[in-house]
């Protein structure tokens, strides 16, 4: 029994360090994810005017993810060099297109 008692120790501790590797290595990836959320939100929000950048802070508040999106967009719209300087119409305008892209039109047909 002492055999299988240390067997079982062992596999224990190899399950709980692959699980504390896994977890650091999560750890490393979310950090470097929120850093480069960090600088692209810092490139595109200097070329964001006053109430566009309100606008989108509105939504980083209520809507992570959708800002995220946004940002996303924005910057390869500004790499792209077809964006100098965003308004709050254009950012509307970006808005309703990725709110189109995201939602689905769902139908209910009776019959």
């Amino acid at each position: 029994m002492d055999e299988l008692a240390f067997l079982k120790q062992k596999r224990l501790a190899q399950l709980q360090h692959h699980y504390q590797k896994q977890q650091n290595e999560q750890a490393v990836q979310q950090a470097e994810l929120h850093q480069q959320i960090k600088m692209l939100e810092s490139y595109v929000t200097q070329r964001l005017s006053k109430e566009a950048f309100e606008r989108y802070m509105n939504i980083k508040t209520a809507h992570p993810e959708r800002a995220v999106q946004v940002l996303t967009v924005l910057g390869q719209l500004i790499n792209e060099r077809k964006l100098e300087h965003v308004d709050d119409a254009e950012f509307k305008q970006l808005l309703q297109l990725i709110n189109q892209e995201t939602t689905r039109d769902i139908k209910i047909i009776r019959k």
